[in-house]
């Protein structure tokens, strides 16, 4: 499955351009919905969420110190 494809500048073979195919714009439409997908089977409200997401940066920089 091709996602992308690479173009070469006409005008300076040096530039490659890279864009997504159509099955690469589908997977990055389904892609998108992953957070909110995964947000929802939590079962926290956001005020949980946001609570977990900053309790678990604190816990991330502190073992990066250690």
């Amino acid at each position: 499955m091709e996602l992308v494809v690479r173009v070469r500048d006409k005008q300076d073979e040096r530039n490659v351009y890279v864009r997504l195919t159509e099955a690469g714009v589908k997977m990055k439409d389904k892609a998108v919905e992953i957070p909110a997908k995964l947000f929802c089977s939590t079962g926290l409200s956001a005020e949980e969420a946001i609570l977990l997401k900053d309790k678990l940066k604190e816990m991330l920089n502190t073992l990066e110190n250690i």
